[in-house]
């Protein structure tokens, strides 16, 4: 929900507490960058391998795909999500049976200290592993901080309010870049006032020609 994470006795006690957490949002309609996509994307592929014939109890079984999710080691820090939030794998009903440590093992000593450094750094590898594979051939794009833009609008068809998407305009009025945020993310302003309207990654950006 926008503005969750904006009430005060987060800002102070949580993000502005010292504690060494920083908020980050992500960029409007620029689902690449938000890891609850790729848990979605992960979600429903396992939804059609399970329901592909029976679809109308899709939603029985999400406990227990949670539950395998999160139990399962993941490429990117070599450990599971339960023992990076309890410090403990979770007792499930096939470990009551057998022993799977040497199978879900992750790294070998959960308890030591440098755990928490080991997955960091296995983070890291994994997001430059990432990194160089996304931007394998790609080229720097050409805004720069003033240039007259437009942005792609994200309109959803509505019969309440009479509206098709496919008749509205694709493209935005012209807009000014205010600031650049990030080498791929700008701050657009309106070009009469200097009013930020919102923040836009540069792939949802064209040249405006007046």
């Amino acid at each position: 929900m926008p503005g969750c994470f904006a009430v005060r006795i987060l800002r102070t006690c949580v993000f502005g507490g010292g504690g060494g957490v920083e908020h980050l949002t992500t960029t409007p309609y620029y689902p690449q960058a938000s890891l609850a996509e790729r848990v979605n994307h992960n979600l429903k592929s396992a939804l059609k391998i399970f329901h592909r014939e029976s679809q109308n109890i899709w939603d029985e079984n999400l406990t227990c795909l949670g539950m395998a999710f999160n139990t399962a080691v993941h490429e990117s820090t070599q450990a599971t999500p339960d023992t990076l939030f309890l410090g403990r794998e979770v007792r499930c009903p096939l470990g009551v049976r057998w022993d799977l440590s040497t199978v879900n093992s992750g790294l070998v000593n959960r308890t030591d200290c440098s755990f928490c450094s080991q997955v960091y750094r296995n983070l890291k590898q994994a997001s430059r592993k990432v990194a160089l594979k996304y931007n394998s051939g790609r080229k720097p794009h050409c805004f720069r901080v003033g240039d007259t833009v437009r942005y792609r609008l994200n309109l959803v068809s509505s019969k309440a309010r009479d509206v098709s998407a496919k008749m509205v305009l694709r493209w935005s009025e012209p807009m000014v870049i205010a600031k650049e945020i990030r080498p791929n993310v700008v701050l657009l302003a309106r070009p009469d006032t200097g009013v930020v309207v919102r923040r836009v990654h540069v792939s949802q950006l064209k040249v405006c020609v007046l």
